[in-house]
């Protein structure tokens, strides 16, 4: 049945294929990302509300910790002085100082609070708040360890306060016979709601701080009727340590996320509307499933179009780009085409033939440039030996050294019919290594301090390699090298396999270079230039990558023995 199909059909029914399975997945992960959108948002408002009460506690901390530290202070325990009275001048100071410590002290608080010391013996108090009288007896009626919730009457007006009492030394109740001074510290409610108001900032549910005993506070932007509703449901749940519930208040659905804060033993709880989390996540679900189905439409007819249109020509195009390659240069592109495709083609058909034409030409002057500058390279080589040659046998002649130029002459005849015997352009590296200990001989009669080693893998002795190529860098050492130098001279070849192939070193004592002129060589080994002087390395190094692979050529570094280090990398082909 399918396979009776046209083109177009089993293109429709394939893309419906793919979208059926498609919307079965989205479906799936759509619920799966409603669950854990959930999680996440319960875990990071948790998170938030965790951090946000670690505040709250070490905030709460910091002001109890320091403020208990005025109770040290040497001014304060004076006010406990049966000698101390209201009226004595030295009790006017000294409560003075207290209170201008207290008011330091407030200033450098996080929060505003309220500091008092009182005396209980001598019935003196020291308070930065001058709204309010205090007495034994208020503190036997209010006196708390830990914070407690307080209405404190000031200017016969009450505030809600967050209240701490301690004593020095310590007492758990009140004695006003025995009791040293007392510190109050009251921190008012407007601190704790303007904290709720930066939490209610930054996210998107209503903070509330909320006390069984003593009800619930909220920012100062929350509605007290909405305030009331949310106390009215606390007080019908059981609030673990920590935890969240998904509630309902007025038939409106809450992610309630709760902590106790362990210092003050109150709750922050935060409640977030699931419709404000949820209707995002609905709103895209439905605009998925909308834009599917426009999609499925617009792209059965878009099918088509491109189909005959873009896709045939663009698969007739490939092809005879892929004939091209493959070497098929005579192939043309025929049959009926499309308008916008009419150019192409066209242009195709000519660039097959141009490319033909090209390909024909460009291969046959690779081939005689390739010819032509090996045979540059070995002639540039080749006289350069020759004329350092017949200055040694010069030398030799005057110094009437007839067993000199009798060996000298051996080496150099060894050495021609070394290189007038090569037919097909290659040798091995043994015949290669024995010209150059001939060459080396030759120099070692003439200076005595010249000593060499070759060490070369046996393995490597069979290997091809182009005549003539080991035998400059030799020179180059030996010239410029161990002549410019006083003392011994020594020079030794190493040869050992690689990875990629196999690798000549070397290395002797001589002269060497400076960082700045073995970078300036190395440069000059990647210059194209035809020039005779100074050519030698580079004709070795582009020798090396005429003959092998371009990978391969010359490295120039220092040597351990203080000259110049030279490596001949030679890279194999792949087969």
């Amino acid at each position: 049945m399918f396979a009776r199909m046209n083109t177009f059909t089993k293109i429709t029914v394939i893309i419906v294929m793919l979208l059926v399975p498609i919307l079965a997945v989205y479906i799936y992960s759509n619920q799966t990302s409603i669950r854990v959108v959930e999680e996440q948002l319960i875990q990071s408002n948790f998170n938030r509300l965790s951090f946000f009460l670690r505040q709250m506690d070490n905030i709460s901390e910091q002001i109890w910790r320091s403020s208990y530290l005025m109770l040290e202070d040497p001014d304060a325990i004076r006010m406990q002085n049966q000698a101390m009275d209201n009226r004595t001048l030295v009790s006017l100071l000294s409560r003075q100082a207290v209170v201008e410590d207290l008011e330091k002290l407030r200033t450098s608080l996080p929060w505003d609070v309220e500091l008092t010391i009182y005396a209980p013996e001598t019935e003196l108090v020291v308070t930065t708040t001058r709204k309010r009288d205090y007495d034994f007896s208020y503190f036997e009626s209010n006196y708390s360890l830990q914070w407690s919730y307080r209405l404190l009457n000031l200017n016969g007006e009450n505030e809600a306060y967050m209240v701490r009492h301690m004593t020095k030394p310590f007492a758990m109740e009140m004695n006003q016979e025995a009791m040293g001074l007392i510190l109050e510290v009251a921190v008012p409610e407007r601190e704790i709601a303007n904290l709720l108001e930066q939490l209610r900032a930054d996210g998107p549910g209503e903070p509330i701080f909320y006390h069984m005993d003593y009800g619930a506070v909220g920012s100062p932007s929350a509605k007290a009727e909405q305030l009331a509703s949310y106390e009215e449901l606390l007080r019908t749940v059981v609030l673990q340590d920590q935890g969240h519930e998904i509630v309902e208040i007025g038939r409106i659905a809450y992610l309630m996320n709760y902590a106790r804060s362990e210092t003050l033993n109150w709750y922050l709880i935060d409640m977030i509307p699931l419709e404000s989390i949820m209707q995002p996540i609905e709103h895209t679900m439905l605009l998925f499933y909308l834009t599917v189905a426009l999609l499925l439409c617009i792209g059965l007819v878009c099918a088509s179009l491109l189909y005959r249109n873009v896709q045939m020509p663009i698969h007739r195009l490939t092809r005879g780009v892929q004939r091209l390659r493959r070497g098929e240069y005579a192939f043309r592109l025929t049959g009926k085409i499309p308008d916008e495709f009419a150019y192409l083609f066209s242009e195709f058909n000519v660039m097959s033939s141009e490319i033909q034409t090209l390909i024909e030409k460009v291969y046959v002057e690779q081939i005689n440039v390739r010819k032509a500058k090996l045979r540059q390279l070995q002639a540039q080589i080749n006289p350069h030996f020759l004329y350092n040659n017949f200055n040694f046998i010069q030398s030799m002649a005057q110094m009437d050294n007839k067993e000199a130029v009798i060996a000298f002459t051996q080496h150099l005849s060894h050495y021609y019919r070394y290189t007038t015997r090569m037919g097909d352009g290659l040798t091995t590296l043994r015949e290669e290594l024995s010209l150059v200990q001939s060459y080396l001989e030759i120099h070692k009669m003439q200076m005595e301090r010249l000593a060499y080693d070759v060490d070369v893998d046996e393995a490597l002795m069979s290997a091809s390699f182009p005549p003539l190529l080991l035998q400059p860098v030799v020179e180059n050492a030996v010239v410029h090298g161990i002549e410019n130098r006083l003392g011994d001279g020594y020079i030794r070849i190493r040869g050992e396999q690689t990875a990629q192939g196999f690798q000549l070193i070397v290395e002797d004592n001589g002269k060497g270079m400076t960082p700045m002129e073995l970078r300036r060589q190395s440069q000059q080994l990647l210059q194209d230039s035809m020039e005779e002087e100074g050519c030698g390395l580079r004709n070795v190094h582009q020798r090396l990558q005429h003959m092998f692979d371009p990978r391969s050529g010359l490295a120039l570094a220092e040597s351990p023995f203080g000259g110049l280090r030279v490596t001949l990398q030679v890279v194999l082909p792949k087969e």
